[in-house]
């Protein structure tokens, strides 16, 4: 899946939490997010599953869906 795409369809959440997330950061599971595959994201295996929402400041998180762990997060800029 494009990443320009995942901006518009993917869950949204815009109120902030105040908890910094960043690469290696947990997910917590009560946390809504939508399934995808990677296709074309660098610096993510190609090919495998992940799981993906966009944050409170307009950016996508990308997580393992197994661990829970972010794997990258990108904003509309690249």
């Amino acid at each position: 899946m494009p990443v320009r795409v995942l901006f518009i369809t993917g869950p949204r959440y815009t109120e902030r939490s105040g908890v910094r997330i960043g690469r290696g950061s947990v997910i917590p599971d009560w946390l809504a997010a939508d399934p995808m595959r990677n296709v074309s994201i660098r610096r993510l295996q190609p090919g495998s599953f992940y799981r993906y929402f966009v944050s409170p400041d307009d950016k996508v998180v990308i997580f393992d869906p197994a661990t829970r762990r972010v794997a990258r997060i990108v904003s509309r800029a690249g």
